[in-house]
This record gives C-alpha cells, structure tokens and sequence, in this order.
C-alpha cells in the first residue's frame, strides 16, 4: 500500500519476456521478512505511466478489485503505449483503478486526457477488471489490433466544454479483431464505442450494459 511514482518504461523488447507491477497481497507479497499484513490490505497509488515503442510485454496486476490506483488529472494519460514513431504491444492491465477526474456532472476540461492512449501498433492489448473514469475519452486506439475490454466499469466520460469529443473508446480504421464484452458504461455523453475513419473490421461487442447516458448518449456509432 501506499503512494509512488509512475515511470517511463524503456526496456527494450526481450522476446516475450513480461515485465509485471503486482499489487503485494497477503496470500502473495515476495519474502516474508519485514513483511507485515497491513501493507497489503489498501492500494498502491502512482501517478501517470508510460511504456515506449521501444518496450511491450508489460503487465498491471492489482490483484484484488483496484489494489492499483492510477490517479492523473486534465490533459493527461493514466497509461500512454508508445508514441508517434510507434506502439507498445502486448500489455494487460487487470484489477486497476484510472481514475482521471470522478464527477457526476459534465467537467469542463480545456485540454484532452485518456485512461489509456494507445498509439499505432499497441497490438493484443488486455484490459480487465478495471475501472477507467473522469476523462474526456476513457480508451484511445489507434489503429491496433487483437483488443480485449472485459468486465470493466467505464463511466465519467463528460464534458461541458462543447469544443472536447467524448468517447468512451475511441477506435480508429484499422483497428480490427478487438472484443469488447461484459463491461458496464455509464454516466457518459456523446460517443460510447465509435468507430470512425473509414474501416475496423472483426469486432465482437457483446453483454456490455449501458444505461445513465446524459443528453445525446450512443452506445455504439460506426462513422
């Protein structure tokens, strides 16, 4: 438990070998001397991260429902995967907390965040047991391939500022072969799913429930 730094994540590609943060439990924290059982009954908090294209295979376990926490604000990226030059492939993130700005009215943000933004050739990423919350557009993905989004609560997806679009994933063309499946989405505006740009082929949205949209509040949208 307790509250840390993210970082940037460099390390180069090593086959598929998997870097791993893990939330330390009482069933499984590493040795056991030093170790007392109140530092794993709460969470661990870190600010934003970042995994570059140089890097992949990485893994955000929390354990138990939100034993991590990713707390960010306006403007910024809980989880960013890559850059312009490129993606991050292969990361899953189970059992996280992104918790950008929880609100229950439309927030005025001036500058665009995402829970997790994911650059061009951020391919089979994983995201369960997850709550991603309080930005304009909760996941970002651009032109990626092999998603799955499953068992995650998504909501806080508004904006007063008519000038931000509100997504709750955003999927460019491209992007084919994803599953979004047995989430809930809720307290959102404007987009739920949106597919835009000209072409996402493979999908499968299925036992997702939506309910308490605000205003103009689409569940799927295919532009």
């Amino acid at each position: 438990d307790g509250i840390y730094s993210g970082r940037s994540i460099n390390t180069a590609r090593s086959g598929t070998t998997l870097i791993t943060f893990k939330k330390a439990t009482e069933s499984d924290h590493g040795a056991a001397t030093g170790w007392s059982s109140t530092y794993g009954d709460g969470q661990a908090v870190t600010t934003d991260w970042e995994v570059t294209s140089a890097s992949g295979y990485v893994t955000w376990d929390g354990q138990t429902e939100y034993g991590i926490k990713i707390d960010f604000g306006e403007g910024q990226n809980g989880i960013l995967l890559g850059s312009g030059s490129g993606g991050a492939p292969n990361v899953t993130v189970r059992y996280v907390d992104l918790d950008g700005i929880p609100q229950t009215g439309g927030y005025f943000y001036n500058f665009e965040g995402r829970c997790i933004n994911a650059w061009q050739g951020s391919n089979n990423l994983t995201v369960h047991h997850c709550r991603l919350r309080g930005q304009d557009t909760l996941m970002y993905c651009d032109n990626n391939d092999g998603w799955l989004v499953e068992y995650c609560d998504m909501l806080d997806s508004r904006s007063a500022n008519a000038a931000v679009h509100q997504n709750i994933i955003f999927i460019w063309s491209g992007s084919d072969n994803g599953t979004i499946r047995y989430n809930r989405i809720h307290n959102w505006n404007t987009e739920g799913i949106f597919f835009t740009g000209g072409g996402a082929t493979g999908w499968k949205i299925y036992g997702n429930l939506f309910y308490d949209g605000v205003d103009t509040a689409r569940g799927i949208e295919i532009r």
